[in-house]
């Protein structure tokens, strides 16, 4: 988790290239945003975690008292940035803002995310930026589900030990693999069709793996 300050850096207009930011890595720092005209509160917290198979993106913010939004980026080498989601800015009784999304397809490697936010002057600014590493899930979990919710072709990567034991539960824990049809590509991969299950919730199981699915019509 890092909280950043950030300090107004150019208007609307001009290229990107010119914009930047002001870090503090610091648990108790503030941030400030300073016009000629009003005051504008800003302590933003910003964080890439691991949900399952998936990036979780989250962020706060504290005194957010002016009109943000907030554009997810994406990129491979930290160069080229490509914006995959935004989200606006909504108010708070206590003063602090909740904000996560969660990208569903990362890229199997290592990848790199930033929030741009934009405030109601017009003025852009960069949060730091924060790395996830997708090999290191697939070697953490050993399974590799998608995707997830899923419709009808699921889709699942791991060892070979691992794929052998695989059962599917139901959201009572019952044993459902019976009516689902099993595609094995080879010793690693298993593709599943799972159109005969209701929609909802359902597990695989693995001998050292429990994974939920979300099944959707």
């Amino acid at each position: 988790m890092i909280i950043v300050s950030l300090i107004p850096t150019i208007s609307f207009g001009q290229e990107e290239g010119n914009d930047s930011y002001y870090e503090e890595n610091s648990s108790n720092s503030s941030s400030i945003f300073n016009d000629s005209d009003t005051l504008h509160l800003l302590s933003l917290s910003f964080d890439v975690a691991i949900s399952e198979r998936d990036a979780l993106i989250e962020w706060s913010t504290f005194l957010d008292i002016n009109q943000y939004h907030f554009t997810i980026e994406h990129s491979l080498d930290c160069i080229g940035w490509e914006a995959i989601h935004q989200i606006e800015s909504v108010e708070s009784n206590n003063g602090q803002c909740l904000y996560s999304w969660t990208d569903s397809e990362p890229h199997k490697n290592i990848s790199y995310y930033r929030l741009k936010i934009a405030d109601a002057e017009g003025y852009i600014h960069y949060s730091p930026i924060e790395c996830f590493n997708f090999n290191e899930v697939v070697e953490a979990s050993k399974l590799l589900v998608y995707p997830n919710p899923v419709i009808s072709n699921l889709t699942i990567e791991g060892s070979a030990n691992e794929l052998e034991e695989l059962t599917i539960l139901n959201e009572f824990g019952e044993d459902v693999s019976s009516t689902v049809q099993f595609f094995v590509t080879n010793t690693d991969i298993i593709n599943i069709d799972v159109s005969a299950l209701p929609a909802g919730n359902f597990h695989l199981r693995t001998p050292t793996n429990l994974v939920r699915v979300s099944k959707i019509e």
